[in-house]
């Protein structure tokens, strides 16, 4: 923004590829959260919200899905290990045979 001055900021013609519009300045501060926002859900959207069930002798699973994923709750079952993740499309792909 701040190199534009006082002329009027371009536009994009066809928004369609992209998931949100920010004009940011670093210079004035202003934007930032904006920009954070649409980041946010951008990646937000992007994510498979799914509950998996893991064997206990799987533990490392769940141990990788703590690091990587976005585990919203836990809880363990007679069955396993019951984990409601978010997680991004590689891994789920690695995941979806544990999907309840």
């Amino acid at each position: 923004m701040d190199r534009w001055g006082n002329k009027p900021i371009p536009e994009v013609a066809d928004l369609r590829p992209y998931s949100a519009q920010v004009t940011v300045s670093a210079t004035k501060n202003t934007g930032l959260d904006q920009l954070l926002e649409a980041v946010e859900k951008a990646l937000t959207q992007s994510l498979y919200e799914v509950t998996l069930r893991l064997p206990f002798e799987r533990g490392d699973l769940a141990s990788l899905l703590h690091e990587m994923g976005s585990v919203q709750a836990q809880s363990h079952t007679e069955d396993g290990i019951v984990l409601k993740v978010r997680l991004t499309h590689d891994l789920y792909e690695r995941y979806k045979e544990y999907r309840v």
